[in-house]
């Protein structure tokens, strides 16, 4: 039973006030009640009969976490690595994460796992991340099941196996996890391992998205705008991607600068497009910072400036993204550039290559002929 429950629970069933029932947590917690301070944490950070107020909550969550609570230690870790944290520090919330773990909990050994896997407060090891994630699975954690069918989809430090990534996938799915339920639509999409069935495809989405998935409403007002798989209605699939951007869903965010950008299904507008790119780099979203870089390359949208182009590409870069060691590696190799360094530019490309880029791919297939 979680916190939330537990406020909801009690006074339902003492008809209690909420006022009431929270002074009577508060005593206990300063009194050095562990699992008053967590609820307390979550009453304050969620605004549950009282004023939110995130500093309250991390008050309580850090006394909670200095007496070694484990899971007070993990949410606050969490807390630290939250992009929306004032003071994130991916470091100390890894500390928090590592610590935590050896409570065995499945939730915190898959969340630890995640650190290893995207590199959050230490190297990235997505073999340790793979060991720790079959560990916690064992309980049946989902988002342990997930991370594993996402990290065999994606194939990129592992072989590719695509038909594990679907069974882990499919078996989550029917417990009615979203990010599941959106993976399989995908796989319906594309075809790959189950016969392609993009009707089919939209179903799964659809009901993920009534489930709260932001990926799925994500992915499903891009289908509306391109009516390849459904009736094609552009205006309600923008409404879709602008109700996302309240939500802060940078994928939607980008998704509405790539569609007013191209100018295909609205009016062009590049004005439009730098502002939604723009707003993605509060989320630190590296696709945005690669389009940008576009941006500052052609001149399009402002006047040309290939530093900030570089830089943009150097962010992305920064951030895994092929595309953006890919954009480096042109740029190292453009004569006219006072960057150009082929040494560099050739290791830009091959980081790419490694990370799936199947252009950087071909820029090293035709330097090999050339040489």
């Amino acid at each position: 039973m979680d916190e939330v429950t537990i406020i909801d629970w009690e006074l339902d069933d003492f008809n209690v006030s909420p006022e009431t029932l929270i002074f009577s947590y508060i005593k206990k917690a300063e009194d050095g009640d562990v699992e008053a301070q967590r609820l307390l944490a979550n009453v304050y950070y969620f605004g549950i009969a009282v004023e939110k107020d995130v500093d309250m909550a991390i008050s309580w969550l850090t006394r909670a976490a200095d007496t070694g609570d484990a899971r007070a230690m993990a949410s606050l870790g969490m807390w630290y690595q939250r992009l929306d944290c004032p003071k994130r520090d991916l470091e100390k919330g890894f500390s928090l994460i590592n610590r935590a773990s050896a409570s065995g909990y499945d939730y915190i050994m898959a969340r630890l796992a995640l650190c290893y896997e995207l590199g959050l407060g230490t190297l990235k090891d997505v073999r340790k991340a793979i060991t720790i994630y079959d560990n916690a699975l064992k309980n049946g954690n989902p988002l342990a099941r997930y991370r594993l069918a996402f990290i065999y989809a994606q194939g990129k430090e592992v072989t590719q196996d695509l038909l594990k990534s679907f069974t882990l996938a499919d078996s989550l799915s029917k417990m009615g996890y979203p990010p599941a339920l959106e993976m399989v639509g995908k796989f319906y999409m594309r075809g790959d391992v189950v016969g392609r069935n993009p009707q089919k495809g939209i179903e799964y989405f659809e009901l993920a998205m009534r489930l709260g998935s932001k990926p799925a409403k994500c992915r499903y007002a891009c289908e509306l705008i391109s009516g390849i798989h459904i009736e094609k209605n552009v205006s309600k699939g923008i409404e879709l991607l602008e109700e996302l951007v309240e939500e802060e869903f940078a994928p939607a965010i980008y998704q509405l600068g790539r569609i007013y950008n191209a100018g295909k299904d609205v009016e062009r507008d590049r004005d439009r497009a730098f502002d939604y790119f723009k707003q993605c780099l509060d989320f630190e979203y590296p696709p945005a910072y690669v389009s940008l870089g576009l941006l500052y390359i052609t001149g399009e949208r402002s006047k040309q400036n290939v530093t900030k182009a570089f830089r943009c590409f150097q962010k992305a870069a920064s951030l895994n993204n092929s595309y953006g060691f890919y954009y480096m590696g042109k740029m190292y190799m453009d004569k006219r550039l006072s960057i150009f360094n082929t040494e560099k530019a050739m290791e830009c490309y091959r980081t790419a290559a490694r990370l799936g880029n199947k252009q950087a791919v071909e820029t090293i297939k035709k330097r090999i002929v050339k040489e």
